[in-house]
């Protein structure tokens, strides 16, 4: 039971031992197809935008940084991306059991364009 126990910060043991869940520190949202998801650095929103948020005490404060060539945002973004591809993968629209939901849903409303910058050559 002691190997369970969290202690300040990440408890490697924790996490190892589950494995397939979001690790500690980040927190995921989705609305409709798209996804949110941050950690106390940064945050990548459901229309694909990225933004700088250390010390941010509101929104206004946030620094987008989505077009950002710098070599740590560029990682930073791929590693949001990585965990909500790997633990919040987007819904599958021709899932039997979803599909009619889905069609429903999109016959009302619009689905969310992602945007996706351009990788940098």
């Amino acid at each position: 039971m002691d190997d369970l126990v969290v202690r300040a910060g990440i408890d490697e043991r924790l996490s190892n031992r589950f494995p397939s869940r979001l690790p500690l520190g980040y927190i995921r949202m989705a609305m409709s197809n798209a996804r949110w998801m941050r950690n106390r650095n940064c945050m990548l929103d459901g229309r694909g935008h990225f933004y700088k948020v250390t010390d941010a005490g509101t929104r206004e404060d946030y620094e987008n940084v989505t077009n950002s060539q710098e070599r740590e945002a560029i990682e930073a973004r791929e590693r949001l991306q990585r965990h909500l591809d790997r633990h919040m993968p987007l819904p599958d629209y021709s899932d039997p059991l979803t599909e009619h939901s889905w069609e429903r849903y999109f016959r009302y409303k619009q689905p969310v364009e992602v945007y996706h910058p351009k990788p940098s050559n």
